[in-house]
């Protein structure tokens, strides 16, 4: 584990004199091997710092909503005492990297089609 003082000094551009150590550790990033199983949604107004993504498209995708059709295609899952009326939304993670997974596949998909079909139109154009 960095202490304080060890994360001081990696940060050396920052602004952190008078910052606690807490403040300070949060511009370290984790190791990249190291993967959390749970992102909660960012707060209004701001992007979540793994994907980037606003709280409204985190909606759109975890919850049953008009823009999905009723059918949230990431899963996620609600953090509340007993009996209270608001909680904290947990997106699970490996279903949000599946997801866009299978968008990039299918856009990757669809691009290259797409690449085909003008250079045979193109084929056909030049064609006596």
């Amino acid at each position: 584990m960095i202490g304080c003082a060890s994360v001081k000094t990696l940060i050396k551009n920052e602004p952190h004199e008078s910052a606690s150590c807490k403040a300070v550790a949060k511009f370290v990033s984790p190791a990249p091997d190291i993967r959390p199983t749970y992102l909660r949604l960012p707060s209004a107004g701001t992007q979540d710092p793994i994907f980037g993504l606003s709280r409204s498209t985190w909606n759109n995708l975890i919850l049953q909503c008009k823009a999905n059709g009723g059918n949230p295609p990431i899963r996620s899952i609600s953090v509340k005492q007993r009996h209270a009326l608001r909680g904290v939304r947990l997106v699970v993670v490996e279903s949000a990297l599946e997801y866009f997974a299978k968008l990039e596949t299918e856009q990757t998909h669809d691009e290259t089609d797409q690449q085909e079909s003008q250079q045979a139109d193109l084929r056909n154009d030049f064609s006596i």
